[in-house]
C-alpha cells in the first residue's frame, strides 16, 4: 500500500524538488511506474546541477536504466555523462589542463622576466651608488688637499670621512 501511494505521489508531482529529483527517478523504476521514471530520466540527461554523493548514484541508477548506458556524474561539470559525453568532456578536461598549464608558465615565464629586470635594475642602481660615492669621495679628497679645516667641517665630505678614514 505505502508503495503505490509513492507512486501515485511520483506521478501526481511532474517536477519535484530538484535535491531529490535522482532519488525519485530511481525509486519510481524500483516501484514500477517506468513512464514516470522515463520522465525522470529524460529531463536528467542534459541537466546541470550540483548533487550530493547519494543524488548521483540515485541519478547514475535512473539513467543507466533509461538508456542503458553506464552513466556516471561529472560534479566539475555538474552533469550526468554517458560514455559519448565522457570521452567529450575527458577531451575538455584535457583542453582545459593545457590551458591551465600554459597560463601557469606564462605566469612562470613572466615572474622570471620581471626578477631579471628587477635584478638588473638594482644592479644598475648599486653601479650608480657606487659612481656617486666614489665621485664624492674624490671630490671630498681633493677639497681636503686644498682646504682641510672647512673640508672637514663639510657634512658631506666628514660623513664620506668617517666610512674612509681621513685622507692623510
Amino acid at each position: 500500500m505505502k508503495s503505490v501511494l509513492y507512486v501515485l505521489g511520483l506521478s501526481l508531482l511532474p517536477f519535484p524538488a530538484a535535491a531529490s529529483f535522482p532519488k525519485w527517478c530511481a525509486e519510481a523504476y524500483k516501484a514500477g511506474d517506468i513512464a514516470t521514471a522515463e520522465r525522470m530520466a529524460k529531463s536528467l540527461i542534459g541537466q546541470t546541477r550540483g548533487y550530493n554523493r547519494e543524488d548521483a548514484v540515485a541519478g547514475i541508477e535512473c539513467l543507466t536504466r533509461f538508456t542503458g548506458e553506464a552513466y556516471t556524474y561529472h560534479p566539475q561539470s555538474r552533469r550526468f555523462l554517458s560514455p559519448s559525453d565522457r570521452e567529450e568532456q575527458a577531451e575538455k578536461d584535457l583542453i582545459e589542463a593545457e590551458e591551465r598549464k600554459a597560463a601557469l608558465e606564462a605566469e612562470a615565464e613572466q615572474n622570471r622576466l620581471l626578477d631579471d629586470l628587477r635584478d638588473k635594475a638594482e644592479a644598475a642602481q648599486a653601479g650608480r651608488r657606487e659612481a656617486v660615492a666614489s665621485r664624492l669621495q674624490e671630490a671630498c679628497t681633493n677639497l681636503y688637499a686644498r682646504q682641510p679645516d672647512e673640508t672637514i667641517t663639510n657634512k658631506v665630505c666628514l660623513d664620506v670621512f668617517w666610512e674612509i678614514g681621513l685622507p692623510d
